[in-house]
């Protein structure tokens, strides 16, 4: 049994279509709760093959060295789709920056749902693909470990991120009945094994965390 890799650094918006289409059989660039958003929006009947890591999401700068720094409106921009978008604004909740309205729906958040920022800071919602190249135009901001990793920037230069207690980890999804396919479970026992789990502690020290 072999596999056939393909790799889309710059438009990983053609995985979920190429795999609605059986261009493709699995991919493997999303968490659950994107997942969750975009096939409600798309209508995708798509499944969880397995899960396999989490990239905490960090918080980036090129102009402070620590939060402490962050002066009175300065500039943060965070993800604009939907469900990294409340990530990123739990995860400067959690540090203390700024306080969400209660009772807000699950992955569902924007700046317009802060209820409480003292700082009167400026949020700026980009694509998260380019969140790296806004860096020397922002105060700061909240960027995905892989956006980072692609850029060339080192992880654990966050000045702060999750933890890796996370529930936004990476999954490999196929379509619904296909889970069971003896193919797809060979891939899932592939990326499960000690040797990917090493792999992945050893080269990212805690910037990828496995899930399994």
């Amino acid at each position: 049994m072999s596999f056939s890799f393909y790799t889309l650094k710059d438009d990983e918006g053609q995985l979920n279509p190429a795999l609605a289409d059986k261009q493709i059989d699995a991919n493997y660039f999303q968490h659950v709760p994107y997942l969750e958003s975009v096939s409600k929006e798309k209508g995708y009947q798509f499944t969880v093959a397995g899960k396999i890591h989490v990239e905490p999401i960090g918080f980036y700068s090129q102009k402070i060295k620590s939060k402490s720094q962050l002066k009175s409106g300065a500039k943060i921009a965070i993800p604009n789709n939907p469900s990294n978008e409340y990530r990123s604004l739990v995860l400067l909740e959690a540090n203390g920056l700024i306080k969400l309205k209660k009772g807000l729906a699950n992955y569902q958040a924007t700046p317009a749902d802060i209820l409480s920022n003292p700082q009167k800071f400026q949020f700026i919602e980009v694509d998260a693909a380019q969140l790296t190249q806004s860096l020397p135009d922002v105060d700061g901001a909240v960027i995905n470990t892989n956006f980072v990793l692609d850029a060339k920037i080192d992880p654990n230069s966050a000045l702060f991120r999750e933890n890796a207690n996370s529930t936004y980890a990476n999954v490999i999804v196929v379509r619904k009945g296909d889970e069971n396919r003896p193919e797809i479970k060979k891939l899932i026992a592939v990326l499960q094994t000690s040797a990917a789990k090493k792999f992945l502690l050893d080269k990212y020290k805690g910037a990828v965390v496995p899930e399994f």
